[in-house]
């Protein structure tokens, strides 16, 4: 089993979001990512990654990065502020809402696994 998921977006100022869905950071995995966006033909563009069952839902839970011919750029790695409202926090919702086992094993509250496990994003 992957230790993310890749989602395309549209609509949006990113390309593509990873969602970790381990406690293992998706930073440890670059050129496997890199491999599966090369096929999903992503070659450039705004990645953004959610590390929610790493860090969190705090300030440092969104890192975007930016992907110039197959390669991450190390210097764009950077937190993002992303609004509470945002249809990328109902993506990760989406994803783990039935990941209990996942959920339960998670650093988040007890409130926040129940209210992803409602279907509600935080």
């Amino acid at each position: 089993m992957k230790k993310f998921e890749i989602l395309t977006l549209n609509d949006s100022k990113y390309k593509n979001m990873i969602i970790s869905n381990s406690f293992d950071t998706p930073f440890n995995n670059l050129n496997c990512i890199l491999k599966d966006l090369e096929s999903l033909n992503t070659l450039t563009g705004l990645i953004i990654f959610d590390l929610l069952l790493i860090v969190g839902n705090g300030p440092e839970r969104f890192v975007e990065a930016e992907v110039e011919n197959g390669h991450f750029i190390e210097s764009t790695f950077r937190n993002a502020i992303i609004p509470k409202s945002s249809p990328l926090r109902i993506e990760t919702m989406n994803l783990l809402k039935y990941e209990k086992l996942i959920l339960e094993a998670s650093i988040l509250t007890s409130i926040q696994k129940q209210i992803l496990m409602n279907g509600r994003a935080i």
